[in-house]
């Protein structure tokens, strides 16, 4: 919270206190009307809330604090002006960690594989425009071993050499944005103040238990596929 310019008030409360809030708990992944409509202040919500039907009415509010409130080191600012400078930037984020490296993870959220990758990249080619891809993953070394095909023109944001809100908004600065089934890279697309588009997973859960059908906004386009 401290890292961005967000001017909610953070209260602390004791466990006596918080035993007395409403206590509201997300029910589904989708949206949910019915907890919406019980919402009051100082309740309790627990959840993710992964669609912006909770939240897209204060989007400008998000836009101006979801923003750093500190310099970034020099390698940053230097990937911030090469973003900035292609007038057709494309963030691509390859999700990885424990998507791959845990059974139970990888068997509810599966993994993006490369042929997702290639249609969205070949779908956003047949816009006619010419991207420099900007490559972001928590797996830096895989990714410059696994770089597609259709990927010409890139940057490759080594992860070692950044934090997670430093890649967010690095992601936020491009124009055109291709998501992982990761609520990270659909922030970093989400905060983007640049007409592009987007791309997403058509399955974001491989798990068939959950359903996604309003995790991805309705002006993105989505892909196949999950593995």
């Amino acid at each position: 919270m401290t890292d961005f310019e967000i001017k909610a008030k953070i209260g602390t409360l004791s466990h006596r206190e918080l035993d007395r809030c409403v206590a509201l708990k997300e029910r589904q992944s989708c949206y949910d009307q019915f907890i919406v409509d019980r919402t009051v202040p100082g309740c309790r919500l627990t959840g993710y809330w992964q669609t912006e039907k909770y939240f897209a009415h204060i989007r400008p509010q998000l836009l101006s604090e979801l923003t750093l409130c500190e310099p970034v080191k020099e390698y940053i600012a230097n990937l911030a002006q090469a973003v900035n400078r292609h007038p057709n930037s494309a963030s691509v984020h390859f999700r990885r960690g424990d998507y791959v490296t845990d059974p139970q993870v990888a068997s509810f959220h599966g993994v993006c594989n490369i042929t997702y990758y290639q249609n969205a990249i070949r779908a956003l080619k047949a816009a006619r425009i010419k991207p420099h891809f900007f490559l972001f993953s928590d797996d830096p070394d895989w990714l410059a071993a696994n770089v597609p095909d259709e990927i010409e023109d890139f940057t490759i944001v080594d992860s070692r050499q950044s934090s997670d809100r430093e890649d967010l908004w690095l992601m936020s600065l491009c124009k055109h944005h291709i998501v992982a089934n990761s609520s990270f890279s659909w922030w970093g697309a989400w905060l983007s103040q640049k007409q592009g588009l987007q791309f997403a997973p058509a399955q974001w859960f491989i798990s068939p238990t959950f359903i996604d059908r309003d995790i991805v906004p309705p002006t993105w386009h989505r892909i196949p596929a999950v593995a």
